[in-house]
């Protein structure tokens, strides 16, 4: 495939590969070190690697892909620096909330997409287990109502996840606020859309079972649609 000098996009995700391919291929059980030969794609615009068993060095021939706009290579076990284009691609610029586990923030990256960034707090003991449990519990479960983690950073003084944003906020805040009125069939559809997530972490899996222990309104937000989402 590095022959392949002007591919752009290519999308071979969610199968059961299991041998190296130097492109763009999420949630297999691709393995070994990613090759040089990378570099090889001057053309690509994008490339998604995450959720693999990936080892090793990320590759520097990756600094020249001038074109790689967007890069993920997130739950892996891949170590180095991340290619230079990449190092500042947030743009953190609004607190949303602070805990005894962390700090939350409205960010924004390279391409104009608004996330969220969900910092850990160092100093609590479990930080580091919190971010492997819900690393490793989302490399597992896809469902429309739960918040998708876009990317994960994790470094000895900063250990983040990079999560969609919901621009309408909590649950709680609607119900607790003027400014939004929900009328009956939108409280009927977010119960729907909470209820259809609490099913898939029960019963979507035949050997996880996953209890979600916080289930409240101010956990459940709400998208441009009003569609309901939250956190596994």
């Amino acid at each position: 495939m590095s022959n392949l000098k002007v591919l752009l996009r290519i999308d071979l995700s969610t199968n059961n590969f299991s041998c190296v391919f130097p492109t763009t291929i999420e949630y297999n059980r691709l393995q070994d070190s990613l090759r040089n030969s990378i570099g090889d794609l001057t053309s690509l615009k994008s490339l998604d690697l995450s959720n693999n068993n990936f080892s090793g060095a990320i590759p520097i021939p990756l600094e020249k892909l001038l074109d790689l706009k967007d890069l993920n290579l997130s739950f892996n076990t891949l170590e180095g620096k991340i290619p230079r284009p990449f190092r500042n691609f947030l743009e953190v610029f609004n607190l949303i909330s602070r805990g005894g586990f962390g700090s939350i923030y409205k960010a924004r990256i390279q391409d104009g997409m608004e996330v969220v960034v969900k910092g850990f707090n160092l100093q609590y003991g479990g930080a580091f287990k919190n971010l492997d449990v819900e690393c490793n519990m989302m490399k597992i479960i896809r469902h429309q109502n739960l918040i998708k983690i876009i990317s994960s950073c994790s470094k000895d003084d900063f250990k983040a996840l990079i999560l969609e944003y919901m621009p309408h906020g909590s649950l709680g805040k609607c119900l607790s606020t003027s400014n939004y009125i929900l009328d009956f069939f939108q409280r009927l559809h977010i119960m729907i859309d909470v209820a259809s997530a609490v099913e898939y972490l029960h019963f979507g899996h035949s050997t996880h079972v996953i209890i979600h222990c916080d289930l409240k309104s101010s956990n459940v937000l709400l998208d441009d649609n009003m569609v309901a989402h939250f956190l596994a």
